[in-house]
């Protein structure tokens, strides 16, 4: 009944969330279109047709960006008396896969770059190895803090584009000054502030302890929290496989497997290098090429690059000639043929530590050209194994078989292990022509209580010596994340394993605690479910009434906007019309002048007409006087007398 409950309460839960959703969408959706008309009407442009979106991006393989940390201080004259951190060191240089972003670091009391950050090549590789000669034992403290921070300088948060890894050597303890306070201060800034900055960026940190006298604990939780390897040696001579096993956590490199000291070339293979550990100088390393002839360091062909060392030779061959290749040199498990190649082996992320009985799913697929290998009839022919080799070297083999859910790809399920400690996988793709190994490290940590050294809590997860909260391990509903272990009377926690878990994981976990889960539903807390519905019934009524009130205020914005509109319109309206009847009275006044002054223009005329009929009268008068005087005389005057009698006339005007 409570189970059905919980299901009929979830159900209308998620119901009402619907339909406040779609409450709000509905009138949202007509305030939405309402802006978009307005906006049209004051001449903003209209929207596009069509807006692009942003499409899934094809996944790229991630670049590799490692780090490496060189300790140089004076203790390593005792450690590393013979300085074989040199060679350790060429030989990351040579193996670190071209394209790769790498940086190499020496500290002691100050951080020294040795070799900038930057893409590996030759030119990078030639530094590196001219760099390593300067590696000494001269330093004078051991300030691994300021070494942490100076390598990570740009990173500050995770990068999808990088698989990000550092590796540590050191022989010591945190070491600033002479002052124990000063250095208990760093180290709890290193546990509180760095590994924490390191976990949210996602690096791995891979660290060698090179000597008894370490701070174990401290590097065990640096490379536990961050799933990291830890790994510690006594002797400098091992330095080098080491280098080797944290590279491979590092880089996945491609080799072909090396059985009885021999292995096979495909014609797929552009270039080899083969790593060789060889430390007996009287018996140098040979190399049998598939036509029976013998190259050692003095005498080789010209398509091949011979690089000895000390402890190893690492020779690289352009196109090797197909066929089986034989080593002479004594055996060795860390000898290595690293190939460049259009065929690859790909597996997925593995996780640098797991729990005691905890299962493991491994995915793999071949890859070619950059693209799943997807020829069923090629794929046919190839057989995956696993092989896990545990720390006491014995060996368990797992098949592969092929993916329910995707014909390139194969998975196999690691049997949970028993034992605590280290453990090697070599995973390998054969064929009658071709093969493919890649190997992975990780460790195992034990149950609460069974470990002598393990990792510390972050300060905010430290509890009282004493306490003894511990957590069984066949707990698994919760977070698995706060499992203590007791270390000497210390509770610290132990981090789960990163996040490798994959889908069948889940389901396999389900399975297994169906039952488990059955139980707890029924000791659920009735009450507490109660409340989170009445919780959400409430948010979902805010959500609806804020959303009306909402829709109300935009409502009374709009018409307000409005109303302005129409009386500024009016206004405008109002004004036009002013204008017009000013225009309008402006003709008649111009017309009534315009009258008016031809008024007066009719008048002025008259009285002029009346002064010319005057004139014309008196002229007229003067006209019939010499029209008598004409007739009467009938005389003509000639030109003298007419002006004398003018004369005359004129004086007689005058009288």
């Amino acid at each position: 009944m409570q189970n059905n409950f919980l299901i009929l309460t979830a159900r209308v839960a998620y119901l009402e969330f619907s339909l406040a959703i779609f409450l709000i969408l509905l009138f949202i959706s007509p305030i939405q279109a309402n802006e978009a008309v307005e906006q049209q009407a004051q001449g903003s442009p209209p929207l596009p047709d069509y807006v692009p979106r942003k499409l899934k991006q094809p996944k790229v393989e991630k670049i590799t960006d490692l780090r490496i940390l060189v300790d140089i201080s004076g203790s390593m004259k005792k450690t590393d008396p013979t300085n074989l951190r040199r060679p350790a060191v060429r030989l990351l240089a040579n193996l670190i896969p071209a394209g790769s972003r790498a940086g190499i670091w020496n500290f002691g009391k100050q951080v020294n770059m040795a070799v900038k950050v930057g893409v590996v090549d030759e030119s990078w590789r030639q530094l590196a190895r001219s760099e390593s000669k300067k590696i000494n034992s001269v330093g004078l403290y051991t300030n691994i803090e300021s070494a942490l921070r100076n390598v990570s300088f740009d990173w500050k948060k995770d990068d999808p584009r990088y698989k990000r890894n550092l590796i540590l050597l050191t022989d010591g303890h945190v070491d600033v000054s002479k002052n124990e306070k000063e250095d208990n201060e760093s180290r709890k800034r290193i546990i509180n502030e760095i590994i924490p900055a390191l976990e949210q960026a996602k690096v791995r940190v891979h660290s060698i302890a090179l000597s008894d006298d370490v701070d174990e604990r401290l590097l065990t939780t640096l490379s536990a929290y961050t799933d990291g390897l830890y790994k510690k040696v006594k002797n400098a001579n091992e330095l080098q496989k080491l280098f080797l096993q944290m590279l491979e956590q590092s880089v996945k490199l491609d080799t072909l497997p090396i059985k009885g000291n021999t292995f096979n070339v495909d014609a797929s293979i552009n270039d080899m290098t083969l790593l060789i550990f060889n430390s007996d100088k009287k018996k140098p390393t040979k190399i049998i090429t598939p036509g029976e002839a013998g190259w050692t360091k003095n005498t080789h062909s010209s398509q091949v690059t011979w690089f000895a060392d000390d402890g190893y030779d690492l020779i690289t061959i352009k196109k090797p000639k197909q066929g089986q290749w034989k080593i002479v040199a004594p055996s060795d498990d860390n000898n290595r043929v690293v190939v460049a190649t259009n065929l690859k082996l790909k597996i997925s992320e593995l996780p640098g530590s797991l729990k005691l009985g905890e299962k493991l799913n491994i995915k793999a697929y071949l890859e070619e050209d950059g693209k799943p290998l997807s020829d069923q009839r090629m794929l046919s022919k190839f057989k995956l194994v696993l092989k896990r080799r545990s720390q006491d070297l014995t060996e368990q083999e797992y098949v592969f078989v092929k993916s329910s859910d995707n014909a390139s790809e194969y998975t196999v399920q690691l049997e949970p292990i028993s034992e605590p400690g280290h453990n090697e996988l070599i995973i390998q793709a054969k064929s009658p022509t071709v093969e493919r190994e890649v190997h992975h490290q990780f460790k195992v940590y034990a149950n609460p209580g069974s470990l002598g050294a393990e990792t510390i809590a972050h300060e905010e997860n430290k509890v009282q010596a004493g306490a003894h909260k511990t957590k069984s391990s066949n707990q698994t509903n919760g977070d698995e994340s706060k499992e203590v272990i007791n270390i000497e009377g210390d509770l610290v926690k132990l981090k789960d394993a990163p996040q490798h878990k994959n889908k069948a994981d889940n389901e396999v976990a389900k399975e297994e605690h169906a039952e488990g889960d059955n139980e707890e539903e029924k000791e659920l807390d009735w009450t507490l479910i109660s409340i989170a519905i009445v919780i959400g019934n409430l948010l979902l009524v805010g959500l609806v009434v804020g959303g009306l009130y909402y829709v109300k205020r935009r409502k009374a914005k709009l018409l307000a906007s409005l109303a302005d509109e129409e009386e500024s319109s009016d206004e405008e309206i109002t004004k036009e019309n002013a204008a017009k009847d000013l225009n309008k009275e402006k003709p008649k006044e111009t017309e009534e002048k315009k009258s008016e002054k031809e008024t007066e223009e009719i008048e002025e005329i008259g009285e002029i007409g009346e002064i010319g009929e005057i004139g014309e009268i008196g002229e007229i008068g003067e006209i019939g006087e010499i029209g008598e005087i004409g007739e009467i005389g009938e005389i003509e005057a000639a030109p003298d007398e007419t002006e004398a009698s003018n004369k005359d006339d004129a004086k007689e005007d005058k009288s």
